[in-house]
């Protein structure tokens, strides 16, 4: 009965504190499942490094970082399986490889205007993160950073970007739009791969470059519009879109990949403009009718 009077206890803990040590004990000495259900809001201050003592804790439920922490390790927070929000400090100007990567509990996030950097894989496999704010500040984000977060829902990409890289969104299959602004130029391989929810893709004018797959099994897309700063479209660029229904080719473009439209089901008619000199293998499905302008 004493048990469970605790499972359903919250205690919010500053740390490093005595009170921290005192109550962490009592709950790692009561040897029973139901201490699992135990969950700590934990406040880290005044201390400048967070190392690996809170890997594998699975009491801690929320995170508030201040100011006073200059860095965090790499995996500091692995296997924290109940933790569902962190707010980042903002003494921190980089989010490091694989820092979040598999939190498969972890909601909510707040990164701070003071980082610059969001490193490969940071937040990769987070399944139930719905929202993410990267903001103006941060000038890179790396290789499969936010793929296969297959709740995420809304995203804000820093008006500071430039390229969006190879499967930075691959996987979110939750995500319903995405507005790309107008810093970027390269948008690499895979970025948004299985974005199964997308509805609309809109690729501003600063865009130069995209990568092969870089919209492939998007299913729920019906609607593309590329910029004329365009030159190609590459391999496989929108394989496996079967809803595809509409798509605005500029002049501007000199070649198209193979598979580029592929599997793209929904698409009745297509309009190549007489600029393009080179259209690869299986590039459109063989019942589109191709209409040369």
């Amino acid at each position: 009965s004493i048990i469970k009077d605790i499972e359903n206890l919250h205690f919010e803990l500053k740390y490093p504190s005595k009170k921290f040590s005192k109550i962490y004990d009592m709950i790692l000495k009561i040897n029973d499942s139901t201490m699992n259900k135990v969950k700590i809001s934990l406040f880290i201050l005044n201390i400048q490094e967070i190392d690996l003592s809170f890997q594998k804790n699975v009491h801690i439920g929320s995170i508030f970082i201040d100011s006073s922490v200059k860095k965090i390790a790499d995996s500091a927070f692995s296997e924290c399986s109940s933790l569902t929000e962190i707010s980042l400090p903002s003494s921190m100007t980089f989010i490091g490889r694989n820092y979040f990567n598999s939190f498969s509990s972890l909601k909510k996030v707040f990164i701070p205007s003071s980082v610059t950097l969001i490193d490969d894989l940071a937040f990769s496999n987070c399944s139930s993160l719905v929202k993410i704010i990267i903001p103006n500040t941060v000038e890179k984000i790396g290789r499969y950073c936010f793929s296969e977060c297959k709740s995420l829902i809304n995203v804000y990409i820093s008006s500071n970007l430039k390229i969006i890289p190879i499967g930075a969104f691959r996987g979110c299959s939750s995500l319903k739009e995405i507005k790309i602004p107008s810093s970027v130029n390269t948008i690499e391989e895979e970025a948004f791969s299985g974005c199964l929810s997308l509805k609309e893709i809109v690729i501003p004018n600063s865009v130069k470059l995209i990568g092969d797959n870089a919209f492939s099994i998007c299913m729920a897309v019906s609607k593309v519009i590329m910029p004329s700063s365009l030159k190609s479209i590459g391999s496989c660029t929108f394989y496996g879109c079967s809803s595809l229904k509409f798509v605005s080719i500029p002049s501007s473009i000199n070649s198209i990949g193979d598979k580029a439209f592929f599997g793209c089901s929904s698409l009745n008619e297509i309009i190549i403009p007489s600029s393009i000199k080179s259209i690869g293998e299986k590039a459109f499905p063989e019942e589109t009718t191709i209409i040369n302008k």
